[in-house]
């Protein structure tokens, strides 16, 4: 325990920035104080612990536990108000090997699950509880228990493990968690007695810790100190398998120590799909290099995915190609993100299709603005960085969806229209593309068509 929770410290220190002290006027919104105990070490959201590549809209709790031998734990809790919930287990490599999502988990005697589409989302009964055993999975998922997550590996049992809580896009006016407290773990030893869980973690601070800093950098344009990364043009996205099986090609020399990479490339081998950097299985993600050495700014667009609006309090969890999107700027090297945007925040035309401008603070086009039918998206302080796109849960029916991109090199052919075509332009040039510049009622709507056929090639 003692090893597992100064990792996590050393880590949130090495990820987070800052000091250690809250920052006064740059919390994001529904910031508030995180209360851990001994089972959730650490709330991991991005402000927090900016590594893994994560997302601004999604909220992670770290969870350890173990299993009584000849017992059981089981995870009590309350759906949370918001678009979606996870729990999901990693293996040594940081991939997710067992999870169970929203609607996969039947809730109690007399409560609801808010996300099953259709359901109603504002109500009170919203109970569920899970069982978390030491035995692998069975082979035939027919032959899952409901409501149980399977800790074993590869037909080790495991006594217990590390978990992940993830929610994403909490409603307008809710907490971070939901407007729910996080899930209680209850340990049962054989016979049915329960072992109470230990609450002294005094090590642990209950406050948010520095945050400010990512929007520090991001405001910066440092640029003027290349990374050697070379951009492809048109924009070359690649399907992201897992740490161990996602490269880059080598393209030149090695300076000192560090080799010269180009593009992002994938490679699908035996082991499968697996993700990895503590991914989350709900997700599939395309990925592309993008450097200043190629042009100012980068434009992408592509068909926008049907996702459910929840984020203003819908009624109900409407059906949708996905259950939610999202567009971010990494810093590969280091994991952390520099923007990020979701599906709600896409501006779409009449023909539901979106476009997306990245570009330095100091160099973004000032027909770069949802006003315009454009959402603009910040590039980060370096010249080189990383365009990630997620898409979670698709309908059966999607067959567009990243999920289904099973080789290299298909992305296109797999993705059709909702595939992102890029290019790179510059800033004066961006705005010649506003309608009729000279003035007039619709002077700031921007024809980009020539510039994206361009990308198609």
């Amino acid at each position: 325990m003692r090893i597992v929770r100064a990792g996590l410290l050393a880590l949130c220190l090495a990820g987070c920035g800052g000091n250690g002290e809250p920052e006064a006027d740059v919390a994001p919104p529904q910031a508030e104080a995180f209360v851990r105990d001994c089972s959730w070490l650490s709330h991991e959201d991005p402000e927090l612990m900016n590594v893994f590549f994560p997302d601004t809209q999604a909220h992670y709790w770290l969870g350890v536990f173990a299993i009584p031998p000849g017992g059981e734990l089981l995870l009590e809790g309350e759906f949370p108000h918001a678009r979606y919930m996870s729990f999901n287990l990693y293996d040594p490599t940081l991939a997710p090997f067992e999870g169970m999502n929203d609607v996969s988990i039947v809730p109690d005697a007399g409560s609801v699950n808010p996300f099953v589409p259709g359901a109603a989302r504002d109500g009170d009964a919203r109970r569920y509880t899970l069982r978390i055993v030491a035995e692998a999975a069975p082979e035939d998922p027919a032959q899952r228990a409901p409501n149980t997550l399977y800790a074993g590996i590869e037909g080790i049992p495991v006594p217990g493990g590390v978990i992940m809580y993830r929610i994403y896009v909490p409603d307008e006016r809710a907490s971070l968690a939901g407007n729910v407290d996080l899930p209680d773990f209850r340990y049962f030893l054989p016979g049915g007695s329960e072992l109470p869980v230990p609450d002294a973690c005094a090590f642990l601070e209950q406050t948010r810790l520095g945050s400010g800093l990512n929007a520090q950098l991001a405001s910066m344009n440092l640029s003027v100190a290349p990374i050697p990364l070379s951009p492809t043009d048109p924009l070359d996205w690649k399907r992201f398998h897992n740490p161990l099986l996602t490269v880059v090609e080598r393209t030149g020399p090695v300076i000192g120590d560090l080799p010269i990479y180009d593009t992002l490339r994938g490679l699908a081998l035996d082991s499968g799909l697996q993700g990895g950097f503590m991914s989350n299985r709900d997700n599939a993600y395309i990925a592309a290099a993008i450097n200043n050495s190629a042009g100012e700014l980068l434009v992408f667009g592509a068909q926008a995915p049907t996702t459910p609006r929840t984020y203003e309090g819908a009624p109900v969890m409407a059906p949708a190609q996905l259950r939610y999107l999202s567009i971010c700027t990494v810093d590969f090297p280091t994991q952390r993100y520099w923007d990020c945007l979701y599906d709600e925040q896409l501006q779409r035309d009449g023909q539901d299709r979106y476009l997306v401008v990245i570009s330095h603070a100091d160099e973004r086009p000032a027909n770069a603005r949802p006003e315009c039918g454009v959402t603009w998206l910040n590039w980060g302080p370096l010249s080189a960085a990383a365009v990630i796109l997620r898409n979670m849960l698709p309908a059966p029916g999607f067959l567009q969806a990243v999920q289904q991109i099973e080789a290299l090199d298909t992305e296109r052919e797999v993705m059709q229209d909702y595939y992102p075509y890029g290019t790179y332009t510059d800033r004066v040039a961006f705005e010649a593309l506003s309608i009729d510049p000279q003035g007039g009622a619709d002077t700031c709507r921007v024809d980009a068509s020539a510039l994206l056929q361009r990308a198609r090639g």
